[in-house]
C-alpha cells in the first residue's frame, strides 16, 4: 500500500487538532478550577443514564421478587395437595393430579416472566425462554433432556410424545439421584 504525502499531512494535522483540543480543555479546567464547565461534558447525560439504570434495576428486582413469591406460594400449595393425597382415596387423586398439573403450568409461566423483551430468569440469553415443557429436535439431535427426581431411583424411563400424543421414543437412562438429572 502506498502512503502519499497528502495522507501523511492529513494524519499529522488531525493529530495536532486533537492534541490542541485536549490542551484547551486542560487549560479551561486549570483556569476555572472546575472539572465540569458545561453540560456537554457528558456528566448530565451520565447521571440521567445512571438514573434510568437504577429505575430499571428496581423494576427488575420487584418483578423477580413478585414472580418468586408467587412460585413459592404455588409450590406450597402443591406440597399441601401431596400431603392430603398421601392418605386420600384413589377417586380424589385424579382431581389432585389435575390441580398439580395446573400449578406446574402456572410455575412454568412465572419462570418465563418477561420485562419488556427480556426474560428475567434466563441468565445472559435474555431473548430465549429459559424453561420449556418440551424438547426440540434439530436435524434429529435433541436439546439436553433434564428431569427431576424426588428420591434416588435405579429405574428411570422417559417417554417422548409427538404433537398427536403418540409415543415416538422411549429412553431408559438407567437411574438417577434425587434432584435434577
Amino acid at each position: 500500500m502506498r502512503v502519499t504525502n497528502n495522507q501523511m499531512a492529513n494524519a499529522i494535522t488531525s493529530s495536532l487538532f486533537r492534541q490542541a483540543q485536549r490542551l484547551l480543555k486542560a487549560q479551561i479546567t486549570v483556569a476555572t478550577e472546575k472539572i465540569i464547565n458545561k453540560p456537554s461534558d457528558e456528566t448530565l447525560s451520565s447521571i440521567d443514564q445512571y438514573n434510568r439504570n437504577i429505575t430499571q434495576g428496581k423494576m427488575w428486582i420487584e418483578l423477580s421478587e413478585t414472580a418468586l413469591g408467587t412460585i413459592d406460594t404455588l409450590i406450597n400449595s402443591a406440597k399441601n395437595i401431596a400431603v392430603e393425597q398421601s392418605s386420600g382415596d384413589l377417586e380424589t387423586r385424579e382431581m389432585a393430579l389435575q390441580e398439580v398439573e395446573n400449578i406446574y403450568g402456572q410455575i412454568l409461566d412465572l419462570a418465563n416472566t418477561r420485562m419488556g423483551n427480556s426474560y428475567l430468569f434466563s441468565g445472559h440469553k435474555t431473548d430465549t425462554a429459559p424453561f420449556r415443557n418440551e424438547v426440540s429436535l434439530t436435524s434429529g439431535v435433541s436439546d439436553d433432556i433434564v428431569f427431576g427426581l424426588a428420591a434416588d431411583a435405579t429405574d428411570v424411563t422417559i417417554k417422548i410424545y409427538n404433537s398427536a400424543g403418540e409415543v415416538v421414543r422411549t429412553l431408559t437412562p438407567g437411574g438417577g439421584g434425587a434432584g435434577t438429572n
